[in-house]
């Protein structure tokens, strides 16, 4: 929860008056508390990957919700960017971290994870990312994981090559 005194330094700061900007602070706040989850609490789904691989939050960053928003604001936070770390072995610190889109984020986690379908006249398409596949067949990435797994057979014409 955020303290009285950050609030009023951050309404100081970053006055939030409209329902847009208020959404968007509320969700930075609930971005820096899953970055702290995902390295501190071993209770945590996704510890593991984090925490538990040693990654950590900078001590300027993880004493002050303030430092990380103001360096998110300065760095281009936007409501529908994602933070994501450069250097993936990396830790959450200002010159390792940026904003990005989800779309991009995860083209970056899935790095050479290529994506062949079949459409139902025999065409073979080829994409680089499961994103791209997405966006190029308008086919789910649920359905398209599920066919490339040969979970199912056929989902709207597509099937596994």
């Amino acid at each position: 929860m955020i303290t009285k005194l950050e609030k009023f330094i951050l309404d100081f700061k970053y006055p939030v008056e409209t329902e847009d900007e208020i959404y968007a602070f509320k969700r930075l706040y609930g971005i820096y508390n899953a970055m702290k989850r995902r390295c501190e609490n071993i209770k945590c789904q996704q510890y593991k990957w984090y925490g538990g691989k040693g990654i950590v939050i900078c001590d300027k960053w993880n004493n002050s919700f303030l430092e990380f928003a103001e360096w998110s604001y300065k760095n281009g936070y936007k409501e529908y960017l994602t933070i994501d770390r450069v250097d993936s072995n990396g830790n959450y610190e200002p010159d390792n971290c940026q904003w990005i889109t989800k779309s991009k984020n995860s083209r970056r986690r899935h790095k050479g994870t290529e994506v062949i379908l079949k459409n139902k006249y025999g065409n073979i398409f080829a994409f680089k990312y499961l994103a791209e596949a997405v966006e190029k067949t308008h086919v789910s990435a649920h359905y398209i994981r599920k066919i490339i797994n040969k979970e199912i057979k056929e989902y709207n014409g597509l099937s596994h090559c």
